[in-house]
C-alpha cells in the first residue's frame, strides 16, 4: 500500500507507526458494519435451518405413513387386478353379445309420476329402398339344454318384428312373431300381424304351426262365434253360453192356477255365470242376442180337470210362447207335466226371463201345484233350458 508521507511519525516500541489516515478509518468503520450486518444474517439463517429441521423431521414422519399407505394400496390394486381378470375371463366365456346397434337410455319417457328408459334394438339396412315382406330384426334366446351332452348355447327361442305387407308403400303393416324349439326345430308359437288394406287390413293372430292347436283350460267368450267347420271332442267341457236351471223348492206348496199369475222360482244348474244371472224368481241375459227357450214342468193337483197356461214372459210381459194340459183328478191322474218346444226369442241387454203359471179360461179353478219327486226311483225336477245361439 502506497501511503504518502507523514512527517510526523513516532515509533512505539521500538517500531515506527504511523498514524491511520481518514479513509483508512472510513474504510475500517464500513468493514465493521458488514460484520456486523453478516453475524445478523447468519443468525437468521441458523433460526431458519433449524426450522427448516422441524420441517424436516415432519415431512420424514408423513412419508412413513404415506409409505405404509402405498403398500396398502398397492396390495388392494393387486386384489382388484386378479378380480377384474376373473370377471373379464367370466364376460369373455358366458357372453355372446353381438348385434349392428344398440341404443340404452336415450331420451326418457315420462308418464305421470313415472320414468321409463327406451332401449332401441335396431339394425340399419341401406341397400334396399322397398322393405319385403319378412323384413325386421328379431331378438334370439340362447341357452345350454344339455341335448347329448352338449355344452354350447343354442337358439331356443326368439322374438321378431317384420313386415307383413305394404313393401315399399310408406304405410307399411308390421306383425310380431314368437317362435321357440321344437324337437331341435324353431317353429312359430305365435304370430300376430295386421293384412294389408288390399287383403281386407284385418288383424290376424295365429297360434302354432301345421296341426297346432289352442290348449287352455277355460275360454270365456262373450260375443258373436262364426266358424266355417266346428269339430267338438271333449270329455270334460264347461257350459258355455247355456243355461239350465231346476225347481227345487217344497212340492205341493206353490199354487201355479191362479189369476194373478205365479213365477217359478229357480234353482242354478250348468249355468254360464259370464251370459246370465239370477234377478228375482227370473233369469237375466248378460249380452243382445238370439236365445233359444224351453221347459217342462210338472203340476199336481186334487181338483178336476185343472188346466193351467205355463208361459215364457220377458221383462213382465207375454211372449205368446206357453205350454197347456191337463189334470182329470180321476182314475189315479193327478200328475201331468207341460212342455213348450224350443223358441227363439231376441233379447236385448239385461232382458228378464220368467216362467208363469196362471188359470186359463174353461179349466178348473182348483189348485194345481208345483211337483217334485227326488227319489231315484221316480225322479221328477221341472226344468228350464236356454241358450244363446248367435
Amino acid at each position: 500500500m502506497n501511503r504518502p508521507v507523514i512527517a510526523e511519525t513516532r515509533p512505539i516500541n521500538g517500531i515506527t507507526v504511523e498514524p491511520i489516515t481518514p479513509a483508512e478509518r472510513a474504510q475500517i468503520n464500513t468493514n465493521t458494519n458488514n460484520i456486523a450486518s453478516n453475524t445478523s444474517a447468519i443468525s437468521t439463517a441458523n433460526n431458519n435451518i433449524a426450522s427448516n429441521l422441524g420441517l424436516i423431521q415432519a415431512n420424514q414422519t408423513s412419508i412413513a405413513v404415506n409409505a405404509l399407505n402405498i403398500s396398502a394400496n398397492t396390495s388392494n390394486i393387486s386384489s382388484n387386478t386378479t378380480a377384474i381378470a376373473t370377471k373379464q375371463d367370466i364376460i369373455t366365456r358366458d357372453t355372446d353379445f353381438i348385434m349392428d346397434q344398440l341404443n340404452v337410455g336415450g331420451t326418457a319417457i315420462t308418464p305421470g309420476s313415472s320414468v321409463i328408459t327406451r332401449l332401441f334394438i335396431d339394425t340399419p339396412y341401406t341397400t334396399s329402398a322397398s322393405l319385403a315382406n319378412g323384413f325386421g330384426n328379431s331378438i334370439q334366446f340362447r341357452f345350454n339344454r344339455g341335448l347329448n351332452g352338449g355344452t354350447t348355447p343354442v337358439r331356443q327361442g326368439q322374438i321378431s318384428c317384420y313386415f307383413k305387407s305394404g313393401a315399399g308403400t310408406g304405410a307399411p303393416y308390421v306383425g310380431m312373431l314368437f317362435e321357440g324349439i321344437d324337437d331341435n326345430t324353431i317353429q312359430p308359437l305365435l304370430n300376430v300381424y295386421h293384412e294389408a288394406p288390399n287383403d281386407d287390413g284385418r288383424s290376424v293372430m295365429e297360434v302354432g304351426g301345421g296341426e297346432g292347436r289352442i290348449l287352455a283350460r277355460s275360454i270365456v267368450l262373450t260375443g258373436d262365434i262364426f266358424a266355417r267347420r266346428l269339430l267338438t271332442n271333449s270329455t270334460s267341457s264347461s257350459i258355455g253360453g247355456h243355461g239350465f236351471w231346476r225347481f227345487e223348492g217344497n212340492s205341493g206348496q206353490i199354487n201355479m192356477n191362479t189369476t194373478a199369475g205365479v213365477d217359478i222360482a229357480w234353482t242354478p244348474h250348468y249355468v254360464d255365470g259370464n251370459q246370465f244371472s239370477a234377478s228375482g224368481n227370473g233369469i237375466q241375459v248378460l249380452s243382445a242376442g238370439y236365445y233359444e227357450v224351453n221347459f217342462t214342468i210338472y203340476l199336481t193337483s186334487n181338483s178336476v180337470r185343472v188346466n193351467p197356461s205355463i208361459r215364457i214372459r220377458v221383462n213382465g210381459n207375454d211372449t205368446g210362447y206357453l205350454a197347456w194340459s191337463y189334470i182329470r183328478a180321476d182314475s189315479n191322474h193327478n200328475e201331468s207335466s207341460w212342455c213348450l218346444s224350443p223358441v227363439v226369442l231376441y233379447l236385448q241387454d239385461n232382458d228378464v226371463i220368467t216362467i208363469q203359471g196362471k188359470y186359463t179360461a174353461n179349466g178348473g179353478t182348483g189348485a194345481a201345484y208345483l211337483y217334485k219327486n227326488a227319489s231315484t226311483t221316480n225322479t221328477a225336477y221341472s226344468s228350464l233350458y236356454i241358450k244363446r245361439i248367435a
